[in-house]
């Protein structure tokens, strides 16, 4: 953690040091490794290296649903560049996909670049199949990264509207989580319940066991 005044500057030199230090530029770091398309568990890895001159490759690793710019796919390009209006290919789904304008995401900003190289992170809006944990790729040298595991949920619960409106508002949600592919929604019991899990610590978890001990037991 860096203490740093915007104003008198005061500190700025010491989190410059600690960016060169803890946070390289993406050249130096070796490569990352994916497997080829509809490759069996023991095909051999194919690597990847942070530099412009490899094939394009990139992982998707958040999914936003903006209420005015729709579902933003924000991405990690690995290897290789991109530019605007090119067309990919998304090898986790084997679908195309058209990129349109590429952004680079200053807060809730978007701000329109015209490229992207290894080492960018960009966002694109609207695209059709692309969730997050999906990779990116040329084409004519398909790669695909392993997507995140994400754990075991440690509770979950129904949320039963009581009005009308509020089930096509919960039937909106459901939809929504599940175009994102978050894992923050389960699939629910009946069309007017959304499913939630949740993440806890181990003792959020341990108090939360306990709780419900407490309500089934009396």
């Amino acid at each position: 953690m860096f203490a740093v005044s915007s104003l008198t500057q005061v500190g700025l030199r010491a989190l410059l040091n600690g960016i060169v230090d803890y946070a390289p530029d993406p050249a130096h770091h070796e490569a990352e490794y994916g497997k080829p398309v509809d490759a069996g568990p023991d095909a051999e890895r194919l690597a990847r290296k942070y530099d412009d001159r490899e094939p394009f490759s990139a992982y998707c690793f958040r999914t936003i649903a903006d209420p005015f710019a729709g579902r933003i796919n924000v991405m990690k390009v690995i290897s290789g560049k991109v530019f605007t209006d090119a067309t990919i290919f998304n090898s986790s789904r084997n679908a195309s996909e058209r990129l349109g304008a590429l952004h680079v995401m200053q807060g809730k900003q978007l701000d329109k670049v015209t490229e992207a190289h290894a080492g960018d992170i960009i966002a694109c809006v609207k695209l059709k199949e692309t969730q997050s944990g999906d990779t990116l790729c040329d084409k004519g040298k398909p790669i695909v990264y392993d997507p995140v595991e994400y754990p075991e949920a440690a509770i979950a619960f129904a949320i039963e509207p009581k009005s009308r409106q509020g089930r096509r508002e919960n039937q909106r949600g459901v939809a929504q989580d599940s175009r994102i592919g978050s894992g923050a929604a389960l699939q629910p019991r009946r069309t007017n319940e959304r499913v939630s899990a949740r993440w806890l610590r181990p003792t959020a978890r341990r108090n939360s066991c306990r709780e419900t001990q407490k309500t089934l037991h009396g």
